[in-house]
């Protein structure tokens, strides 16, 4: 397993995590049959969830308690305290595979309910989901999240600027 794509994951913002993740719901058998190998290898259970013990046992030459929390919470996208299937592919998958053009455009569609080409922030609301909402009840967390991503200020987020906050984190890699 890969730690390097666990701890870029974790660091994500929540907008992204929504992204990619959703990407690796769409993702083919193929693209991602070596990552489920290493997910039921670390699953030692066979329920469907990673718990911080399994993920201890599993990543054997990872010492650092504290890195490992930081990792499973990163991952844990869901805050149940274990990471599941498609968390575990969403934070382990290659970023060549969700910076592909056809995921992107899919991933921006997802948020994009009405086509008019631009994610605003009741759109982003919704497709982020209540229990980020609960999180996030101040008006002005979710216009900061449109800001970091809105680069020509016109407090929407257009396919360009997604395409844009999807690599930036990897640029220089």
């Amino acid at each position: 397993m890969d730690m390097v794509h666990l701890k870029k994951f974790q660091s994500h913002q929540k907008m992204k995590q929504a992204a990619i993740t959703f990407i690796a719901t769409q993702a083919s058998s193929t693209d991602i049959d070596h990552l489920k190998k290493v997910f039921e290898t670390i699953d030692k259970n066979g329920d469907g969830n990673i718990t911080l013990k399994e993920l201890k046992d599993g990543l054997n030459g990872v010492k650092n308690k504290e890195e490992l929390l930081a990792i499973m919470e990163g991952a844990d996208t869901d805050s149940s305290g274990s990471i599941n299937y498609t968390e575990f592919i969403a934070a382990t998958m290659e970023q060549k595979m969700y910076l592909k053009e056809e995921n992107l455009r899919n991933a921006f569609k997802m948020f994009d309910k009405d086509g008019s080409g631009k994610i605003s922030i009741e759109e982003m609301k919704n497709a982020l989901g209540a229990e980020l909402n609960d999180q996030t009840e101040d008006e002005d967390q979710w216009n900061q999240m449109i800001q970091e991503v809105d680069t020509d200020g016109d407090g929407e987020i257009d396919f360009e600027e997604f395409i844009a906050m999807m690599r930036k984190h990897f640029q220089g890699e």
